[in-house]
């Protein structure tokens, strides 16, 4: 009997059927491995083309940040490509922790980039709207601003001064809002003259003896001076005001006075928003007369010394004011959290690689001695600013991204920025806080260092982040007006900004005349930030870079300053060419040691005086500041011009505008030593000569020897000026000098 091998058939067919599954398991394998690796390549790929097709949106955007109204609105095209390989996408705006930012997301989520929104980080999102999905024909992104214009007022009384029981007119016309106002002036009690709104901004009101309050500036019995005050308040409950001084008299025997008004419109700007500085020269006095007289009127222009300042420690005290400043700061502060170990010392690095030019001495003029970009960072931990008194050795500082961070007295010595070591008590978590005043945008690093005990070195790092910092400032920006001086060049511009504010923010103003920012130092007399720049071109806008240092810092208030002389000019020359006629005769003197008198007529008859108006103000440009003060001088080449020719001028009121300081310092005498002559007249000149009473003994009879001089029958009225910081000048004696003559005087 045969027997058949039945297990060795079932060995065969089960190793072929085994074989024949093992093959199909493999050729399954290697189609999903591949498969699983071509989709792993080609989703690197998408990726990184997501970050650089998001890079490329976002570089446009930026670009657009440059274009950012700062009232108004804006449109602007984006450019993408329609799909990324086969994948669709949108683009759009997010906020994640506070933080915003611009991101590319697929249409079916899997990728998602977010970038920085960089110089759009301080904008708000009810001011940004756009979302665009990738296949649209057309992608827009839409920015648009608002800003609150604030209320304008101005307050102008006609005539500026008045007979008791005689009518004047409030005129607010100038006054504005972008809303509906109403407006009110009153008394310096706080009781209501009149009142009207936009309307009605012009209105004629009689005023009475009882209009002379007790706050007002009492002259006389018969007369004061009083000041009212407009307030404009619109819809928006936005207010303005502006004050205006009105002489009221009881009869017409009052002196006349000549005094100078400057405001600026608006008082409050935006940002890089230009200005109007207005000076008025308003006269206030009494014509007797029906009609008014031709005048005969001779500018005599102090020029001395004290009237020019060719040097900041001269500015300090030869100076006037022509204007004010006032703005809201909002720092920008970087904000961080991390925690740290009991007793671990920790050490903190805040810098850039960026260059900082308005720190730099070689792009920067009056930079102090041994300032540097590491003085434009501000620490704070916990709420407490970090002083600046870590030190670390190269031997013992941390190194990160090829930098030694040795640090010498809290400032780190291989690049800009700051260092601070603590040592924790506790477990806990740290708040930091950081500010840096510079005004352009930087990438701000932030790294902390832990070491394990006060005797070791062996740093760890435990955090780490970039930050692109945009500062919050304020451009402040003036001009001044052309026209007025030689070459309409003006002598400095000196910034004041009081400690209260200075100590708490860093400030460059631009220097036109070498094309390059100037850092404004502290001082001690005036304590504060003081701005200076010398040669200042007329007409063009000069900007004050306001960055704030500190934290806290919440407001910052300045003040402007001019020449002396450059003032006084602007006011001779506004008065010559807005308060005199055609008709009217002008003549000029200017003194310093000794007085000059111009020749401003060709006619042999009048050289002294003309009715050309150009001829007076063009010399009045080019007056060049030198020498000791000689009032009497002055007084007595004023007389000579108005007595040169009385038949001519017969018939004119004969007026003399001084313009000075109030600080004479020549009297006469027959001196022997250390005299200076005019003419054949003897005078000693020097700082104390004049002292303590500004040679009042013998100005104020020479001012009324003056006032007491008739051409025809009109005696010679003298009108002062004065120019400087208050504590600066004499306003005693100016006072003195000025009015008109009084009989039996």
């Amino acid at each position: 009997m045969q027997v058949r091998d039945e297990r060795g058939v079932s060995m065969m067919v089960e190793y072929l059927i085994l074989m024949g599954i093992l093959a199909v398991f493999v050729a399954v394998a290697s189609l999903t491995l591949d498969d699983t690796l071509k989709r792993s390549q080609v989703s690197k790929v998408v990726e990184n083309q997501f970050s650089d097709v998001a890079s490329q949106i976002s570089a446009q955007i930026v670009d657009i940040a440059a274009l950012y109204p700062s009232n108004g609105f804006l449109k602007a095209r984006v450019y993408m490509p329609s799909a990324i390989g086969d994948i669709k996408y949108t683009v759009g705006f997010d906020e994640i922790e506070g933080k915003r930012y611009v991101f590319i997301s697929s249409d079916r989520g899997e990728y998602k980039k977010y970038l920085s929104l960089g110089a759009f980080a301080s904008l708000k999102f009810e001011n940004m709207s756009g979302i665009t999905y990738s296949l649209k024909d057309k992608h827009e992104i839409t920015f648009s601003s608002a800003v609150e214009i604030p209320p304008k007022a101005v307050l102008k009384i006609r005539p500026s001064a008045v007979i008791a029981g005689s009518n004047v007119t409030i005129d607010v016309s100038e006054s504005y809002s972008p809303a509906h106002w109403t407006w009110v002036v009153k008394h310096c009690d706080d009781s209501e003259l009149v009142s009207g709104d936009m309307n009605t901004d012009i209105k004629e009101i009689k005023i009475y003896e009882s209009d002379i309050r007790a706050c007002c500036r009492i002259l006389s019995a018969e007369s004061a001076v009083c000041t009212f005050t407009l307030i404009v308040e619109d819809s928006r409950g936005y207010v303005a005001t502006d004050t205006e001084e009105l002489l009221i008299a009881k009869k017409k025997d009052v002196e006349p006075e000549l005094y100078v008004k400057k405001y600026i419109v608006p008082d409050k700007i935006q940002v890089g928003q230009p200005f109007e500085l207005h000076i008025r020269l308003v006269g206030r006095g009494f014509v007797v007369e029906e009609t008014r007289k031709n005048l005969s009127v001779v500018t005599v222009i102090d020029k001395s010394g004290s009237m020019h300042a060719g040097s900041l420690s001269e500015a300090h005290s030869e100076r006037t004011k022509f204007g004010e400043f006032s703005y809201s700061l909002n720092p920008a502060v970087i904000t961080v959290n991390f925690s740290v170990n009991k007793n671990k010392p920790v050490y903190i690095v805040v810098y850039t690689t960026d260059s900082m030019p308005f720190w730099s001495s070689s792009q920067t003029e009056n930079l102090p001695s041994g300032i540097s970009p590491d003085d434009a960072f501000t620490l704070y931990i916990n709420g407490s600013e970090a002083p600046k008194n870590t030190n670390r050795s190269a031997n013992r500082a941390p190194t990160y991204d090829g930098i030694k961070f040795e640090c010498s007295n809290g400032r780190l010595t291989q690049t800009n920025g700051i260092c601070y070591e603590r040592t924790p008590q506790n477990d806990e978590t740290w708040s930091l806080e950081a500010v840096v005043a510079n005004p352009e945008s930087l990438q701000v690093n932030i790294l902390v260092f832990e070491r394990p005990s006060s005797s070791s070195y062996n740093y760890r790092l435990i955090f780490n982040r970039s930050f692109q910092y945009t500062p919050n400032f304020v451009i402040h920006n003036f001009k001044f007006d052309p026209g007025y001086t030689s070459d309409n060049i003006y002598e400095f511009v000196y910034v004041y900004i009081p400690q209260q504010y200075a100590g708490k923010i860093n400030a460059w103003i631009y220097n036109a005349a070498s094309g390059r920012f100037s850092f404004c130092r502290d001082y001690t007399n005036p304590s504060g930030k003081i701005c200076f720049v010398q040669q200042v071109p007329a007409g063009q806008n000069i900007p004050i870079y306001i960055v704030p240092s500190k934290s806290d810092a919440s407001s910052v208030q300045g003040s402007l300053w001019m020449e002396k002389l450059d003032a006084a000019k602007i006011a001779a020359i506004k008065f010559i060419r807005e308060s005199l006629n055609e008709t009217d005769y002008k003549g000029l003197v200017e003194f310093s040691t000794c007085a000059h008198t111009y020749e401003v007529n060709s006619s042999p008859y009048l050289k002294k005086l003309t009715t050309d108006s150009n001829v007076v103000v063009n010399n009045i440009r080019n007056i060049v500041a030198s020498g000791w003060t000689n009032y009497l001088e002055a007084f007595e080449h004023a007389k000579a011009v108005l007595t040169e020719n009385e038949t001519i001028i017969n018939g004119t009121k004969p007026l003399v505008v001084f313009l000075s300081d109030g600080m004479p310092t020549c009297r006469q005498g027959d001196y022997f030593y250390d005299y200076y002559t005019c003419g054949n007249t003897r005078y000693r000149c020097n700082a104390t000569v004049c002292n303590p009473d500004d040679c009042g003994s013998q100005v104020i009879p020479k001012a009324n020897e003056l006032k007491n001089t008739k051409i025809g029958n009109e005696s010679i009225d003298i009108c002062t000026i004065g120019f400087g910081e208050r504590s600066y000048y004499n306003e005693t004696i100016l006072r003195a000098i000025s009015g008109r003559h009084t009989p039996g005087g």
